[in-house]
């Protein structure tokens, strides 16, 4: 009974589709290329 009632109150919530992350953009690609390029000549002039 407390499985049915736990899933009753999850259900309540009106979650039943949980979304993912949204699709990465150009600029997203862009932006981490760029922060990744500089961490690793970071890396690099540390070495």
């Amino acid at each position: 009974m407390e499985r049915h009632l736990a899933k009753k109150a999850r259900m309540s919530k009106g979650k039943h589709h949980v979304k993912g992350p949204k699709r990465r953009t150009k600029e997203d690609d862009e932006r981490f290329r760029a922060v990744f390029e500089r961490l690793i000549l970071s890396i690099e002039e540390n070495i």
